[in-house]
């Protein structure tokens, strides 16, 4: 895999503490999301579930909330397996962490793509009828961010990777 030359990650960091600070951003994102999920089910069980039975609420939470798990899950690992490539200067652990991480964009732009296409197959399924167009909106401008921020930082940690020779 080829890809374009980065000399300091943020024009500020070369790629060694680039790749260093991504890793810890990408742990503490990571964290951060499950942990969120986590306890926004703990919040839902003991308070929401007392006050409002909405089933579209229900099915939209649901899906938003799998995505942000399997998008933390893998953020999480991929970092952690960045970040003992980054302390070991092992050029396969960094390989893994940006293959990893490259996997995540992949599936978040492909769920992205399937949700639409839900609609014609599966009617009932259909979660894009039932939000508002500046909610979706939203969500791809957010999406399109995360994603480009993350392909960035791909970027960076291969070319750490280079720099070792690996």
């Amino acid at each position: 895999m080829d890809m374009p030359e980065v000399r300091k990650c943020c024009g500020m960091f070369p790629p060694k503490h680039g790749t260093y600070l991504i890793s810890l951003y990408g742990l503490a994102s990571g964290g951060l999301g499950i942990a969120t999920i986590i306890l926004f089910g703990i919040a839902e069980n003991a308070i929401m579930s007392h006050f409002s039975n909405n089933q579209l609420a229900d099915e939209i939470k649901k899906t938003f909330l799998m995505f942000v798990g399997l998008s933390s899950l893998m953020l999480f690992v991929a970092s952690g397996v960045i970040f003992v490539g980054v302390t070991t200067k092992s050029p396969g652990a960094l390989s893994t962490g940006y293959l990893i991480i490259f996997i995540m964009c992949l599936i978040l732009m492909l769920s992205a793509m399937a949700a639409p296409m839900a609609c014609f197959f599966y009617e009932s399924t259909c979660l894009i009828k039932r939000v508002s167009s500046i909610t979706i909106f939203l969500f791809i401008v957010t999406l399109t961010g995360y994603l480009e921020v993350w392909l960035y930082f791909m970027t960076v940690v291969w070319n750490h990777e280079q720099e070792l020779g690996g």
